[in-house]
């Protein structure tokens, strides 16, 4: 995606986050890589940070049917306060219930 960790997933730029995807499908299957990193990003100050994860859930939603029927992998990481505040999930317990929320049954 953008590739510092500061790209939120911006309510109402799904559209940015999907071209993003896109593009490292691309090339993800042009340098053979089986796995992907997508970043949930900073929630900037002041905002609800509920509505971030509902985006972000929906583009990893995205990302994962673009991505499965190639026998790609998406990942994603939690990121501690300290190594980066206020990301949008500091615990893999958070992660864990993304994934989970992701996989749709």
């Amino acid at each position: 995606m953008r590739g510092n960790g500061d790209y939120p997933p911006f309510p109402g730029r799904e559209h940015e986050a999907h071209a993003d995807i896109d593009l490292a499908l691309e090339y993800a299957l042009a340098l053979n890589c089986e796995q992907v990193h997508v970043m949930a990003g900073v929630v900037p100050a002041g905002e609800d940070a509920e509505r971030y994860r509902a985006v972000f859930i929906d583009n990893l939603r995205y990302a994962a049917d673009r991505f499965a029927p190639h026998g790609k992998r998406i990942l994603v990481e939690a990121l501690s306060p300290g190594v980066k505040p206020h990301y949008l999930f500091s615990s893999q317990y958070q992660a864990l219930a993304i994934v989970e929320e992701v996989a749709r049954g």
